[in-house]
């Protein structure tokens, strides 16, 4: 409600009385009262706001009678009846006219006033329709909504909203309305197209594409503000758009942008490790002894190896039963890749055998101020781990952080903290999401010649080019499915020859069978299925599941891939790593296991590492890229307002998206992995 009234004789009129204070905006007050005191100076042209009283008394003192008396002999029942039954429809249309012309000056006015309101990131993810048709021009809302048809059915609701956005924007053409920017937003945020944007303006009041920049810009004044209270994980990873070239020139070399990307999680259970200086990297990482150092790692290794053993071991016993069970009740069986007792599995819930170590509440991710370097080197590596510090408050608010990325920046910027003295308050921590992606091209590599590339041309990978890129696995889904379907095809192979040779068939007898087995294509398939693959599928598992013990045992089992096939850098990475766990204090030890992964969406069967969260975040940003190759000042403008559009209630808007809403779901299960459907990628839940 306004602070005063603006009658310039309110003293005089009040007499010292206090009364309701009206918004001249909400169009509440009788026109001949609001025109006389505008044309007698009684307010001023752009008065906002007039009380009751002041109302009161121009209508009873300076209205002329006649106006009075018209009024009162103006009988609203008999017109409206009129209206409803004896009016014809060119009559009807002269009426309708005549009321188009009253409001349209109030339209106008009331455009200039709520055109304003899509600025404010508040108004956008605060947006309710009851309230904004409120606020509008009462005569023409309560014509469109008895047009419609009164309800309170949703989808009528928006239907009605965009209606009297259209008609503000026909009576005024720079109109923008919050909800036709917010469907705008959208549209830009799924196409990235600047013709999408400036069509979508021609039609509805949504702004134009320069409106979308501005609004862009507007709110990426200010850099990323970092939280201070609580411990955090900053997880980094580089960014880039790569330019098409469609000349052959001397001496070219590809145009790209890249920048630094940071995602800042804050674990839901809150702890203050990083204010304990005694907890710091420098007072326990680098002051060990090697040959100690090694002992500790390798009993480590050795304790995760038995668990691993008890995970195989209960996986073997659950499938044996299901196959045992299919013989018994006599159902066809015919030895394939996917045929067989894998088909009546309920795939529901693939993780359910994992206990789920996730808290009851979501984590807090943060998109941090982007760092304009490129940490493919020493050099930037290091630049970006000061720009880490900085923006973590190293030495202010936290004596020490914890870093995460993926393989290369992590051995790099491994070998330099340990040379440089103020960088030691840097705790490095690998992204799962990578190592699981590493241990599937070895797996490939391992198998290809030996049965995988059969399988791939199975599946329709025909052309030498096509095996080329299958076995290169350029997509870590795909190559996820073609490795699931031979993990679970070899396996039930395995068992069903073994049970056919056993009437009582048990693990221990399997294992019995494949030392005795003199066949050696068949002891090789079985060690390779029940060591690595096995392995790497309990990995995933737990990892969805935030399970740090599964993850580590089945770490520590496929690892062997790393230096049988010469993945230099995933050596030392998880040799740094187990360093880590065997040498940290026992309080640093429980803050990682507890934030091993991270469930985003808050379901605990859909936890992944911290490099893979932020690589969805990387993938959003480029949506908001204008198009072309974007400049330093575009990345930044994006980063800085993601969690801002995070907040924006674009979903709220119920129906009025659903088609797009489609295309997100079916963008969703194209970037982030296998939908509920893709029973091939699938655990049994037997497991």
């Amino acid at each position: 409600m306004p602070c005063s009234c603006a009658c310039r004789h309110h003293d005089q009129f009040s007499n010292g009385n206090a009364s309701y204070i009206h918004q001249i905006r909400h169009k509440k007050i009788k026109v001949d009262v609001l025109n006389y005191m505008k044309k007698s100076d009684l307010i001023p042209r752009n008065a906002s706001a007039i009380c009751q009283i002041c109302i009161d008394y121009v209508n009873a003192n300076f209205l002329s009678p006649s106006t009075s008396k018209r009024k009162n002999s103006w009988k609203k029942e008999e017109i409206i009846d009129d209206i409803l039954h004896n009016v014809d429809s060119n009559e009807l249309g002269d009426i309708a006219e005549a009321i188009g012309k009253r409001i349209s000056s109030d339209i106008e006015e009331d455009s200039v006033f709520s055109s304003v309101d899509y600025r404010d990131p508040g108004n956008l993810s605060n947006f309710k329709i009851t309230q904004w048709l409120n606020d509008r021009n009462d005569v023409l809302v309560r014509f469109v909504k008895s047009a419609a048809g009164n309800g309170n059915n949703p989808k009528k609701e928006v239907c009605i909203v965009t209606a009297v956005d259209s008609i503000y924007k026909a009576r005024r053409l720079t109109h923008v309305a919050p909800l036709q920017f917010c469907k705008n937003l959208v549209n830009y945020y799924l196409s990235g197209s600047k013709v999408v944007a400036q069509l979508n303006n021609r039609q509805t009041a949504c702004g134009s594409y320069s409106s979308l920049q501005r609004w862009l810009k507007a709110n990426a004044q200010q850099p990323v503000q970092n939280e201070r209270n609580s411990d955090q994980i900053t997880f980094f990873d580089n960014n880039q758009v790569i330019a098409r070239n469609w000349r052959v020139t001397f001496g070219h070399k590809t145009t790209a942008s890249v920048i630094t990307m940071l995602l800042h999680i804050t674990p839901a259970l809150y702890s203050n490790l990083q204010e304990s200086p005694h907890l710091t990297p420098r007072q326990w990482l680098f002051q060990e002894n090697n040959s100690t150092t090694v002992a500790s790692i390798r009993h480590y290794i050795k304790e995760a190896e038995s668990k691993f053993d008890t995970i195989r071991n209960c996986f073997l016993a659950s499938r044996l039963k299901a196959i045992v069970t299919e013989k018994k009740e006599q159902t066809t069986y015919s030895k394939g890749w996917f045929n067989g007792p894998i088909n009546k599995i309920d795939f529901a819930d693939p993780y359910a055998w994992a206990t789920s170590c996730h808290p009851d509440e979501k984590p807090h991710v943060k998109v941090g101020e982007p760092a304009l370097f490129n940490p493919c080197s020493y050099d930037s590596v290091k630049k970006v781990l000061k720009h880490v510090q900085d923006q973590c408050h190293v030495g202010d608010n936290r004596t020490w952080t914890c870093v995460g990325c993926d393989g290369l920046p992590y051995v790099l910027g491994s070998r330099l903290i340990e040379k440089n003295d103020d960088l030691r308050d840097i705790l490095l921590v690998p992204g799962l999401g990578h190592i699981e992606m590493t241990a599937v091209k070895a797996c490939f590599k391992l198998l290809w010649d030996v049965c995988l590339q059969d399988l791939a041309k199975m599946l329709g990978y025909r052309t030498p080019r096509a095996l080329m890129c299958c076995k290169a696995c350029p997509n870590h889904h795909k190559s996820w499915m073609i490795l699931t379907i031979f993990f679970y095809g070899t396996i039930d192979e395995i068992l069903t020859t073994y049970i056919s040779q056993d009437e009582a068939p048990t693990v221990a007898g399997l294992y019995t069978y494949i030392g005795s087995c003199k066949h050696r294509n068949f002891r090789f398939m079985c060690d390779v299925v029940l060591n690595y693959v096995l392995a790497i599928f309990a990995f995933r598992c737990c990892t969805r599941r935030n399970n740090t013990d599964y993850i580590m045992a089945g770490k520590s089992k496929f690892m062997k891939l790393f230096y049988g096939l010469n993945h230099t850098n995933y050596q030392e990475i998880m040799y740094r790593d187990f360093k880590t766990r065997v040498l940290a204090p026992t309080a640093i030890k429980d803050f990682i296991c507890k934030n091993e992964s991270f469930s985003v969406s808050g379901n605990i069967s859909k936890g992944e590492g911290g490099d893979f969260v932020l690589e969805a975040y990387n993938r959003r940003a480029k949506r908001w890229l204008p198009p072309g190759i974007p400049k330093q000042h575009h990345w930044v403008n994006v980063c800085r307002n993601l969690n801002l559009l995070e907040k924006v209630n674009f979903y709220n808007i119920y129906i009025l998206i659903k088609r797009l809403y489609t295309i997100i779901k079916i963008k969703s299960s194209i970037g982030f992995g296998l939908t509920t459907s893709s029973t091939h990628a699938r655990w049994p839940s037997c497991f």
